[in-house]
């Protein structure tokens, strides 16, 4: 299982063991949504910046663009789709970390 936190942290809990077998720094400022997609942990929050942590190579990725707070990830195929304080949906290509398209429209922050 995994968990994130106000504390800027991602722990990695064993269920079977009952105790976090990982810890790391995840964010510059608080996680308020967290995705796990195969081997890799997307956080997001109190920060513009998503960052991906690839458990298994310890590769990380920033996905630079938001104006705000993020709101809501979610996965589709190589794309990841966020949501943000900034009234904007991205869209990234999961491999560059880059914006390949970005969604108007809303009065408010994406959820």
């Amino acid at each position: 299982m995994y968990s994130a936190s106000w504390d800027k942290m991602v722990r990695v809990i064993d269920l079977e063991a009952n105790k976090v077998t990982k810890s790391f720094l995840a964010a510059k400022e608080a996680i308020k949504v967290m995705i796990v997609h195969e081997n890799t942990i997307f956080v997001a929050g109190c920060d513009p910046v998503i960052r991906s942590f690839n458990l298994e190579t310890g590769e990380s990725k920033n996905f630079e663009g938001h104006e705000g707070w993020v709101y809501c990830l979610a996965i589709f195929g190589n794309y990841l789709f966020s949501g943000g304080d900034d009234k904007t949906i991205k869209i990234w290509d999961t491999a560059t970390s880059q914006c390949v398209e970005e969604l108007r429209g809303h009065e408010n922050g994406v959820t």
